[in-house]
C-alpha cells in the first residue's frame, strides 16, 4: 500500500521569488473600500519581505502594516478594480505624472479569513510607468495565492514569515540606514501569554535574548542583520520543551550521546520516515551519502557539521522542513493525465444557494459571492432567478423569504470575472426558475452577452446527445460554462428534436414496459426515441419548487403531448422558451429508479435529490446509486429545515459517488471544512477523479459501501497516529485560559471506516510551557482497518477549554506520509495558521486480518521470527516439514 508515491522528496511546487521592483520602495497612494461614500487617501511606500510571504506598507507618519499573502482571496486590475465614488478622492488619485487610466494605475487587493467577510485594500500607482508596476505586482500576487505552496507553508517556511511579520510589519525603521529593527517589547509580547505567569514569561525571554547575545532591555531595538532566521530560531528551541524530539534521540542515538551520527540518522530515515510499503528498485532506501547531504544541508551546527553529526537542533530543522511535509506534495499538484474521463467520473466541489452570505430566511445575498466560491475552486453554483416588478429585471434571491435580492446581471458579471482565474475547468451553473417567458428571455440575453463564447449552446461533435454516449471530459470543456435547467416536458422534447433535425415528419408512440410513454420521430434516416411524461403520478426529487408543477404535468394523459407534436408536425413550431435552448450536458430529470435510468442510458440526464431522499437511498440501494453515478450526475442539497444554513455531512454522499454534494459555503462547520480539505488536492481545480471501483462499468462487479469486509480488488489499510506535542496554539488564548486542551482524531469515510463524534480519540493537555505544549498520547489511537482509504479523511481539530476551536486540518489518508511530522493547522475556511501545528507519530500499513498477522510478519522479517521460537518449536516444525516430504513421495 503506497500510500506515499514515493520516498525521496520531489516536487514541482516551488514558492515564487518577488520580482526586484517588489524589494524596493514603491510609491502608493492607498485606501480602503467602505459603506461610507467618501475615502481618504494615504501615501504608502509598498514592498514585499525577501521571501515574498507578506506586503507591508509605511506611512508619512513611519506607521506601518503588513498582510500575510495567503490570507489574500483575490486580485484585481483594470477594469474590475476599485474606484472612490467620492469624486473629491478621484481628483486626488488622478494627480501626478502618471500616465494611464484611474482604474490601470489601480491594485485592488481583496482579503479576508472567510467567504462572507471580504475586506478590500487599493493601492494606486504614482509612478510615471504606474501601469507596468501595478500589472506586475498584481501578477506576482495573484500567481503566489494560486501557488498551493503558499497555502501549505513548512513550519520552518513560517518562522521565517513569522519573522517578517514581526521585523517588516511591527518594527521601526532607522532614518540613516534605513534598515528595520526590532523592538523587544513587541518581540517579547509575541511569545508570551496574557495571564498570571505572563511576567515571569517574559523575564524568561529576556533572558534567553541575553543568552544569544541579543539587546534584552524593554527599549531595546534588535538589528535586522543580528536578528537572522537562525537566531530567530535558536531562540524559539531555548524556550520550548524539546521533549518530542529527545524521544527520538533516546531511541537511535547512541547511549550518552547528544547527536546521531550517519548511520543512526540513516536508520532513523529508513525506519521512520519512509513508507514501508515501497518498491525497494523504484524507491530505494537512504543512503549513507544522502544522509550526509541531508546532515550538511539542516545541521546548524558548524562543528557538528563538519564531524557529520547531527544536533537535536538540527534534527528538528530537518523535520521542520517542507520536505517531511504530512502530505506528499504530489498530491497538490494539478493531475493533468487523470482529466480525460467523463465528467461522471469525478467528485465536483458544489455550491448550493451561492449568492447567500447568511440565513436561509433573512441572509443577505451578494454577487461577491459568486467570485469568492468559485475563486476557491467550486465548479458548480446555483441561481435561484425570480421576477422584480419593481425593476422590470431578473433577480436572485431565496424565494417567500426576507432575504435580500441581487440582479441577475450581477450575478453572471461575477461568474464571468471570476469563473476560470483559479480553475480552467468548466463551470456548472444550477438554475432553479421562477421566471415567465419575458424574463427569461432577458436571462438567456444576459447569458450570451455576458459569457460570450464561455458558454456551451451546442452538444460538442464528438458527444451527441444520444443514448450510450458518455459525458464530455473535464479537458474537453475546459474554459466553458454549462447549464442546469429544468425543461417543461414539451420543451423537453422539442429540444432534442430541434438539435436530431428539423422535427417534421410522422410521429409514432410506444408504451414500454415500464408504463413509460415515448414516441419515434422518422425523418428521413433520423430514427431518435424521445421520452415523454409518464401517466401517473411520480414523487419529484427535484431542486426546484416548480415540481409541483411538474407533477400536474405529468398527471396529464399522453395523449394530449401526442396531439400537441401532431398539429406542430407541419409548418408550425412548438413555443419553447429560449433557456431550454442553453442545456444540454446537464437536463434535469424527475426521478423514478435507478433501473429505468440504466435501461434509457441516457447520459446527459440527471438526478438532483434532497439530502433526506438520498440518505433513503444510500440505505436501500447503495449499489445501485453507485452504478448510476459511474454513468450521470446526481446533485444532492440540503434539507430546507436548514435554516441557519447549516450543512450535512458530504462523506456519506460521497461514499456512493455523487458527484455535486451542494453545501453552504457561508457556514464553516464540519461538513465545509471536510469539503475544503478533500477538494484541496490536484491544485484545488474542483474537479477529483473518484475511485476507479467506483467509475469503471466494466468490473461487472457492486461495490457495497455499508460493507464490513474488505473490498474486492482494493487493499485496505491501517493508520495509527500519535499526537506527541503543539506550537503556537495561544493565538485565541484568554485570561488564565490553558492553550490546545484537548485533541480530537477522527476518520471520516465508509461507515465501517468511521470513527467521529463520541467515538473520536481525544487527547488531553499534559504540560505547557510559552508557545509549546505537551499531550499525553503515550499509546496513541489506531485504525485498524480502512477498507476504502481513497474516500478516507482524516481530521485532527485543537479545542481550548471553552470547546472552541483553535485550529483544524483535513488530511486524505491516501498521500499521507508515516514518521514523525508537523501538521501545520488552519482556520475553518482552510487558510493556515501562522506557526500553529501539531507533532505526530503516523505508521502506515495494509490491513492483514488478526488470523493473518504471525504470518505476514514471518514473511516480512524471516530471522526475527526465527529467533523468537524456542528450540522445541524449531524441531516440531522440522520434523511436520520432514514427514510432509516422506508422505509426498510415498505416494509418488
Amino acid at each position: 500500500m503506497a500510500l506515499a508515491q514515493t520516498s525521496m522528496f520531489s516536487t514541482k511546487l516551488k514558492l515564487d521569488t518577488p520580482l526586484p521592483i517588489m524589494l524596493a520602495n514603491n510609491n502608493f497612494l492607498k485606501w480602503t473600500d467602505s459603506n461610507s461614500d467618501k475615502c481618504l487617501p494615504v501615501f504608502v511606500s509598498l514592498k514585499t519581505d525577501p521571501k515574498g510571504f507578506i506586503i507591508y506598507w509605511r506611512d508619512w507618519n513611519k506607521i506601518s502594516d503588513f498582510l500575510e499573502i495567503s490570507c489574500i482571496r483575490d486580485v484585481k486590475t483594470g477594469k474590475y478594480a476599485s474606484v472612490p465614488k467620492d469624486g473629491n478622492s478621484k481628483e486626488v488619485l488622478f494627480a501626478g505624472k502618471s500616465t494611464g487610466s484611474i482604474q490601470d494605475r489601480t491594485m485592488s487587493i481583496y482579503y479576508g479569513s472567510d467567504f462572507c467577510s471580504i475586506q478590500i485594500i487599493n493601492f494606486v500607482s504614482v509612478a510615471e510607468n504606474a501601469v507596468d508596476i501595478i500589472k506586475s505586482w498584481s501578477n506576482f500576487l495573484f500567481k503566489c495565492i494560486t501557488n498551493q505552496r503558499m497555502h501549505n507553508l513548512s513550519p520552518w517556511e513560517n518562522l521565517i514569515k513569522l519573522r517578517s511579520c514581526l521585523l517588516y510589519g511591527r518594527g521601526v525603521m532607522d532614518n540613516k540606514s534605513h534598515e528595520f529593527k526590532l523592538p523587544v517589547k513587541t518581540l517579547v509580547s509575541a511569545l508570551v501569554s496574557n495571564g498570571k505567569s505572563s511576567e515571569s514569561e517574559r523575564n524568561n525571554v529576556t533572558a534567553a535574548l541575553h543568552s544569544l547575545g541579543l539587546p534584552s532591555g524593554k527599549n531595546d531595538l534588535i538589528d535586522e542583520k543580528n536578528f537572522s532566521i537562525e537566531k530567530f530560531f535558536r531562540l524559539i528551541v531555548t524556550l520550548t520543551s524539546t521533549r518530542d524530539i529527545d524521544t527520538i534521540f533516546l531511541n537511535y542515538a547512541t547511549k550518552s550521546k547528544q547527536y546521531l551520527n550517519v548511520e543512526k540518522f540513516e536508520q532513523f530515515l529508513n525506519k521512520e520516515q519512509r513508507d514501508p510499503s515501497l518498491n525497494e528498485l523504484l524507491f530505494p532506501f537512504y543512503s549513507a551519502q544522502k544522509t550526509t547531504e541531508l546532515i550538511n544541508k539542516f545541521e546548524i551546527d558548524d562543528s557538528f557539521r563538519k564531524k557529520k553529526k547531527l544536533s537535536t537542533e538540527g534534527l528538528l530543522r530537518y523535520l521542520m522542513d517542507f520536505e517531511n511535509e504530512i502530505i506528499e506534495p504530489k498530491k497538490y499538484e494539478l493531475q493533468e493525465h487523470e482529466m480525460n474521463q467523463p465528467l461522471s467520473h469525478y467528485f465536483i466541489n458544489s455550491s448550493h444557494n451561492t449568492y447567500l452570505t447568511g440565513h436561509q430566511l433573512t441572509g443577505k445575498s451578494d454577487a461577491e459571492m459568486y467570485r469568492q466560491v468559485l475563486l476557491s475552486g467550486c465548479r458548480c453554483i446555483e441561481l435561484d432567478c425570480h421576477e422584480d416588478d419593481s425593476s422590470d429585471e431578473p433577480i436572485i434571491t431565496h424565494g417567500r423569504t426576507l432575504c435580500t435580492k441581487i440582479f441577475f446581471y450581477e450575478a453572471i458579471n461575477a461568474i464571468n470575472e471570476s469563473a476560470f482565474k483559479t480553475s480552467p475547468y468548466p463551470v456548472l451553473l444550477s438554475f432553479e426558475n421562477y421566471c415567465g417567458k419575458r424574463m427569461q428571455e432577458k436571462m438567456v440575453k444576459y447569458l450570451k452577452e455576458i459569457l460570450g463564447d464561455k458558454l456551451l449552446i451546442d452538444p460538442l461533435p464528438e458527444y451527441p446527445l444520444k443514448p450510450g454516449v458518455a459525458l464530455p471530459t473535464p479537458e474537453d470543456l475546459k474554459y466553458k460554462v454549462l447549464v442546469k435547467f429544468r425543461k417543461k416536458p414539451s420543451e423537453k422534447l422539442q429540444t432534442n428534436v430541434n438539435r436530431s433535425g428539423n422535427g417534421q415528419g410522422l410521429v409514432r408512440s410506444n408504451v414500454e414496459q415500464n408504463n413509460e410513454k415515448s414516441v419515434t420521430v422518422i425523418n428521413g434516416e433520423l430514427n431518435q426515441e424521445i421520452e415523454l411524461p409518464r401517466m401517473e403520478s411520480v414523487a419529484s426529487n427535484s431542486d426546484s419548487s416548480d415540481s409541483e408543477k411538474e407533477d400536474a404535468l405529468y398527471k396529464k394523459p399522453v395523449g394530449v403531448y401526442l396531439s400537441s407534436i401532431s398539429e406542430s408536425s407541419g409548418n408550425q413550431e412548438v413555443p419553447i422558451n429560449e433557456m431550454a435552448q442553453l442545456v444540454n450536458y446537464l437536463q434535469p430529470a424527475t426521478f423514478r429508479s435507478f433501473e429505468i435510468a440504466q435501461r434509457k442510458n441516457r447520459c446527459y440526464e440527471m438526478f438532483s435529490f434532497v439530502e433526506t431522499t438520498a440518505f433513503n437511498l444510500h440505505k436501500e440501494k447503495s449499489s445501485e446509486f453507485i452504478n448510476y453515478n459511474k454513468r450521470q450526475f446526481s446533485r444532492i442539497y440540503p434539507k430546507g429545515t436548514r435554516i441557519s444554513s447549516d450543512n450535512f455531512i458530504p462523506q456519506l454522499f460521497w461514499n456512493v459517488g455523487c458527484q455535486m454534494v451542494s453545501l453552504n459555503f457561508q457556514t464553516l462547520d464540519i461538513g465545509m471544512q471536510l469539503n475544503l480539505g478533500k477538494f484541496e488536492y490536484n491544485n484545488r481545480c474542483g474537479y477529483l477523479l473518484k475511485p476507479e471501483i467506483m467509475r469503471r462499468m466494466d468490473l461487472n462487479r457492486y461495490f457495497d459501501p455499508l460493507t464490513e469486509n474488505p473490498i474486492d480488488g482494493i487493499v485496505a489499510s491501517t493508520l495509527s497516529i500519535k499526537v506527541i506535542s503543539g506550537i503556537f496554539l495561544n493565538h485565541v488564548r484568554t485570561e488564565e485560559k490553558k492553550i490546545g486542551h484537548v485533541v480530537t482524531v477522527e476518520m471520516y469515510g465508509l461507515p465501517a471506516d468511521s470513527v467521529r463524534g463520541q467515538k473520536a480519540h481525544r487527547v488531553k493537555l499534559l504540560s505547557s510551557k510559552y508557545f509549546s505544549v505537551i499531550y499525553s498520547d503515550p499509546i496513541g489511537y489506531s485504525f485498524k482497518k480502512i477498507l476504502m482509504p481513497e474516500l478516507a479523511l482524516l481530521k485532527i481539530t485543537v479545542f481550548d477549554e471553552q470547546n472552541k476551536q483553535i485550529g483544524q486540518r483535513v488530511l486524505p489518508v491516501v498521500g499521507l506520509k508515516p514518521g514523525y511530522r508537523f501538521i501545520s493547522l488552519k482556520n475553518e475556511s482552510n487558510q493556515q495558521l501562522l506557526m500553529s501545528s501539531l507533532f505526530v507519530h503516523i505508521k502506515l500499513g495494509d490491513y492483514i486480518p488478526e488470523e493473518y498477522e504471525e504470518f505476514a510478519s514471518a514473511l516480512v522479517n524471516p530471522i526475527s521470527f526465527v529467533s523468537k521460537l524456542t528450540k522445541d518449536e524449531i524441531v516440531k516444525n522440522l520434523t511436520d516439514d520432514a514427514n510432509e516430504d516422506f508422505i509426498q513421495t510415498t505416494r509418488l
